[in-house]
């Protein structure tokens, strides 16, 4: 076997693009939560109002350029001097007496580069307050540098002649009617930023921990068994097992999508082993309700209406729905074959609506299902049925017990059903692994209720199903002109004629190669969500 040196990508942007999708709901609910809790902060922060107010440091008039020059350079190392002497806190203390306020909020001094001027910002909860602040800090320094450059800080005689170097307002605060804190867009932003980076931390927390069963790819990869189905979410919701006849292929809906993932389904059962087809199929899943009935009844359906011999048995002897999917009588059946107390030809029953169709029920409970499953006549019996015909059998869920796994060690093999999103990758390897203890064959998963639109193109290896192609003819029928609906109208006279109408639905129509097909079958554990 050649080398393979492709190396998978460590970021694989359709995992991320999977994990967004999937957990999209966790990704906004953090994110919401974020723009609360800002918004929330926002409302419960008091406010608070920024004065400005700036001094110039000058040095006198100068009687020529070259003074000028130097008179600056002069006041601007006076400024970076006198921005230190604003720190001390007999300014600062001066400052709260001149403006009548208690020490409260905030001040800060700052001097910019190579100029002359000093810059005060006063915050406090009132605006008012802030201005005055900040203007009698102005006041405050003055007077500590004109005691600074005349004399002594502590109030002593004077050294010499007075100072040409003295402070003066420049620019007056004025109080603002603007809070400049809280920031409320600022903190809106930052919360739902947070809140969604806090929802990708848990979307991709969930995704690394997320153990269900979301993918084609994961489960052939992982586990080893081929992927042969893939069965769509069905909307319709009915109390019947059954779907209303043809009109479960409607053109666009549901249905067909459904007819068309059980018809892929059939074709790869029938290429699995060309030379030695299997004859007798258990199908089963890890657990219950994960609609491996309903694969069965409609994989039996779809078989039949190819126009080849199926038989579908009843394996559930402990919870039986075959019976009811189809409005049999539900007290004969299999059992009583076993036991002898019936023959096949008294119990096994013809479906007129697909001719090629034949049931077996369950018949009466028996108190050991295992020991009935695993008799010489239970084997007998699938025997003698698989000559004439394929043989489907609903068998019971592979964890819970050991029926299934009989089924399919005396047999061809078992097709395991697997729920999108709800099994999980233990359960599913726990169920393979109690059929490899007995060494049955596993002819492959079907992965059951897959997600329609995008999301499945993405998690289920590009299988889409989307709407745009089956909703073609529909769009075909919806727009013909006058003339091509009088020559339907033509038709379906002749048909009624001939005797051979057949009812699609109110305003639908079938595409060609729909023609012959079976109704399809779903129930309690069906495709519906």
């Amino acid at each position: 076997m050649a080398n393979d040196n492709r190396q998978t990508p460590i970021f694989d942007l359709r995992a991320l693009w999977r994990a967004l999708v999937q957990h999209w709901r966790s990704i906004v609910t953090c994110a919401s939560v974020g723009l609360i809790l800002a918004s929330v902060w926002s409302f419960i922060s008091p406010r608070e109002y920024t004065a400005n107010a700036t001094a110039m440091v000058f040095a006198g008039a100068s009687s020529s350029v070259s003074e000028g020059q130097q008179a600056n350079l002069f006041t601007q190392a006076k400024a970076s001097l006198y921005q230190t002497l604003a720190q001390n806190p007999v300014v600062v203390t001066r400052a709260y007496e001149l403006a009548r306020l208690k020490p409260q909020g905030s001040i800060t001094v700052a001097v910019p580069l190579d100029t002359n001027l000093i810059r005060i910002k006063v915050v406090r909860r009132d605006p008012r307050e802030a201005a005055n602040l900040a203007n009698a800090f102005i006041d405050s320094l003055a007077e500590a540098v004109t005691k600074t450059e005349n004399g002594t800080v502590d109030g002593s005689a004077p050294t010499g002649l007075p100072s040409v170097v003295k402070i003066q307002t420049f620019t007056p605060a004025m109080a603002s009617t603007i809070p400049s804190a809280p920031r409320v867009k600022l903190g809106l932003a930052l919360g739902l930023l947070l809140g969604t980076l806090a929802g990708l931390a848990v979307a991709g927390v969930r995704s690394v921990l997320d153990r269900r069963i979301r993918s084609e790819k994961g489960v052939e990869e992982e586990f080893g068994v081929s992927v042969v189905g893939l069965v769509p979410v069905h909307s319709r919701q009915e109390g019947n097992r059954r779907l209303a006849g043809v009109e479960s292929r409607v053109v666009g809906g549901d249905g067909f999508r459904t007819v068309e993932a059980f018809k892929e389904l059939r074709t790869n059962l029938q290429f699995m082993n060309p030379d030695r087809p299997p004859r007798v199929i258990a199908v089963t899943s890890p657990l219950p309700e994960e609609g491996k009935s309903t694969v069965a009844l409609n994989l039996a359906v779809t078989i039949a209406s190819r126009g080849q011999a199926v038989i579908l048995v009843d394996g559930d002897l402990r919870r039986p729905t075959v019976a009811k999917s189809f409005g049999l009588v539900s007290g004969v059946g299999l059992t009583d074959v076993v036991v002898g107390n019936a023959s096949l030809d008294e119990v096994i029953n013809e479906i007129p609506e697909t001719p090629n169709l034949r049931v077996l029920a369950c018949g009466p409970i028996p108190p050991n299902p295992s020991e009935i499953l695993s008799s010489e006549r239970f084997g007998q019996i699938l025997r003698e049925l698989s000559n004439d015909a394929m043989v489907i059998v609903d068998a019971p869920p592979l964890i819970p017990v050991t029926d299934a796994s009989i089924i399919a060690a005396r047999f061809d093999g078992a097709l395991v059903v697997v729920q999108a999103g709800r099994t999980t990758r233990d359960q599913l390897g726990k169920a393979l692994s109690n059929l490899a203890k007995v060494n049955a064959r596993v002819l492959g998963c079907v992965i059951n209720r897959v997600p329609s639109g995008l999301t499945s193109s993405y998690s289920y290896g590009g299988y889409y199903y989307g709407k745009s192609y089956y909703a073609y003819y529909e769009s075909e029928s919806s727009s013909d002109g006058g003339g091509d609906r009088t020559k339907r109208r033509s038709r379906r006279r002749s048909r009624r004629r001939d005797g051979s109408t057949r009812v699609v639905g109110a305003g639908s129509s079938l595409p060609p190669e729909s023609e012959g097909d079976a109704p399809v079958v779903r129930g309690r554990e069906g495709v519906s969500s």
